[in-house]
């Protein structure tokens, strides 16, 4: 993937992940049923969601939580990588609010959910090591298989179809966040 954002026609060239091949195999089989049956379907990518309630200690777990998770600990960040890679990072309540949208929408398709904004995982980590107040290092390791250089949405299709635009900035999002895990 390329650092621009992938659009909902773009179909994943080189899926990385079974992860990956079974999000877009879903995709496809609700276009098929949508065609065979006349059924109307909206499908959605969520790029990476996060907020409260979301468990560090889950295998699905974002890096977000986990980071969070490190900080209340007081132990170190791990990145993965050398920490250029990019994610677009968008809060559960402003996911909530565009599923809430599409229930009434008559269009059909896929929809990407993000922000259509770029960050580092280097300057995420840095970001929650700020809004937690924490003392500790960042430490670098080796890339892992199938995780992406970049991931971005265009948000295009979402603005136009919805009429939505990301309200969450990733600074307040970290803020509600964090309370949550404070709580």
């Amino acid at each position: 993937m390329c650092q621009e954002g992938l659009t909902e026609a773009q179909a994943p060239g080189n899926l990385v992940s079974p992860y990956a091949q079974d999000k877009f195999s879903n995709e496809m089989y609700a276009q098929l049923y949508s065609k065979l049956y006349g059924i109307s379907a909206m499908g959605f990518r969520f790029f990476n969601v996060y907020g409260p309630r979301q468990d560090p200690a889950s295998p699905y777990s974002g890096v977000i939580s986990i980071f969070m998770d490190r900080c209340f600990a007081g132990q170190d960040i791990t990145i993965f990588g050398d920490g250029t890679q990019t994610r677009d990072f968008v809060y559960v309540a402003d996911l909530v609010k565009v599923l809430r949208l599409a229930l009434d929408a008559d269009d059909q398709g896929v929809l990407n959910i993000g922000t259509g904004i770029s960050t580092q995982v280097s300057e995420l980590a840095e970001k929650v090591k700020q809004v937690c107040g924490a003392d500790i290092a960042i430490r670098y390791e080796a890339e892992r298989a199938g995780d992406i250089k970049f991931s971005l949405a265009d948000v295009t299709k979402l603005q136009q179809t919805l009429g939505f635009v990301p309200q969450t900035p990733i600074e307040a999002g970290l803020e509600g966040l964090k309370e949550w895990m404070e709580d």
